[in-house]
């Protein structure tokens, strides 16, 4: 069923979307809805263009390359190569006024987390996955990926997981943040409810298009 989502000043609509992709980024962890090609297809695009940070016209490239998890027909992966990042970079872009500074993690949902833990070492690059009571999970220098069990995802963020598609769902996205107080103001002036849970600010799925947005101290 499509999420409904309603902002000031705005018509009220029906949202589809949900989280359905997880990209690395060489090795950043983040999060796409978007879908995308079957596995080991991408390649590379670069174009030249002129930056605000840069004088004279440069080369942005970046390369894909595109994962499936047979056990998660809903669920692409892929990984990111950005080839001239120092063309791009901004360090103003950086700066947020939520003082959001980062991706903690990204939280998938599935009723046998250990089920896919072979694609997730195979998909990070890293061996060193750890077994939890409520699943399993790796720290990628990037940041954290877990795979819970519908029961603690419910318990650990007290909303509903994903109920709509077979295998691991992209249910959460985790964003670390430096001041709680002026994140707790920023949201509210801007309308967005969140919900207070175990030290985190919690935007729910019906408030963000589909998704779980978990906004921790970090």
């Amino acid at each position: 069923m499509p999420e409904k989502c309603s902002r000031s000043g705005s018509t009220l609509i029906e949202m589809p979307w949900k989280l359905t992709h997880l990209r690395i980024l060489m090795p950043m962890a983040a999060i796409l809805s978007s879908h995308g090609p079957p596995a080991g297809a991408g390649g590379r695009s670069s174009r030249t263009t002129q930056t605000p940070t840069r004088p004279g016209r440069v080369t942005l490239a970046f390369s894909l390359a595109f994962a499936i998890d047979p056990k998660s027909p809903s669920s692409g992966f892929f990984a990111c190569q950005q080839h001239f990042p120092e063309n791009f970079w901004n360090p103003a872009f950086q700066a947020h006024r939520n003082t959001a500074s980062g991706v903690a993690g990204v939280v998938l949902v599935a009723e046998n987390p250990s089920d896919h833990h072979i694609f997730l070492s195979a998909y990070t690059g890293l061996r060193d996955l750890r077994a939890t009571s409520s699943g399993v999970a790796v720290t990628t220098p990037r940041g954290e990926i877990q795979i819970m069990d519908p029961a603690a995802f419910h318990l650990r963020f007290g909303v509903e997981p994903p109920a709509d598609a077979a295998g691991a769902r992209i249910a959460a996205l985790r964003i670390a943040v430096g001041n709680m107080t002026t994140l707790g103001t920023v949201l509210r002036e801007s309308g967005v409810a969140t919900e207070s849970r175990m030290g985190a600010a919690i935007v729910r799925p019906q408030d963000a298009m589909g998704a779980t947005i978990v906004f921790e101290p970090g």
